[in-house]
């Protein structure tokens, strides 16, 4: 009996454009559907190593979730600090985030989907960057800061702050001016 070698799915690009310094990208049909397919199916390979503190995932509270806590923790913690990584996207090292799938344990197909997924529109073959917008795109973000949640989930505990994060924006609520630094 002869074993199938699966073959690496190409993704094609309609077309490609930038609009106020972001990357944007128009997917071919067949591509848009195997995306939407790898949305779910990612999704669920990713869930158990996703932080409970990223809100722009599916079943995680969203904007409403995030505007909720903002107003409770305002009246219990004094200080706020609020953050936006520039360029996050612009950004995003492929190596890194290609080891962390790896290291979830996601599947080698999906794998080699997200490495296409990444270069595509990578024409300059910086190994960096990735699409803002794009199907999976929400789910590899959140992946690739997931090093930066686990930090701050433990200084929660240690210093007694708050912490939430949405994509690449994320706020801190602390008792003291020092607990912030």
């Amino acid at each position: 009996m002869r074993e199938e070698v699966a073959k690496p799915v190409m993704l094609k690009l309609k077309n490609r454009w930038c609009d106020q310094g972001r990357h944007f990208v128009r997917w071919a049909p067949e591509s848009q559907s195997l995306l939407r397919k790898m949305k779910y199916q990612l999704g669920a390979e990713l869930k158990p190593h996703l932080s409970g503190r990223c809100d722009h995932l599916k079943g995680h509270g969203g904007v409403k979730g995030v505007i909720r806590l903002t107003q409770r923790a305002s009246g219990h913690f004094p200080f706020v600090a609020r953050f936006d990584i520039k360029r996050y996207y612009e950004n995003m090292n492929h190596s890194i985030l290609l080891a962390q799938l790896q290291g979830a344990g996601v599947d080698p197909p999906h794998q080699v989907i997200v490495r296409d997924y990444l270069s595509q529109p990578d024409e300059h073959h910086s190994g960096r960057g990735m699409v803002a917008g794009g199907a999976i795109s929400p789910l590899l973000a959140a992946l690739y800061l997931t090093p930066l949640d686990r930090q701050m989930e433990n200084c929660e505990v240690r210093c007694g702050i708050r912490y939430k994060r949405f994509m690449d924006d994320f706020v801190i609520f602390a008792p003291t001016r020092h607990k912030l630094g």
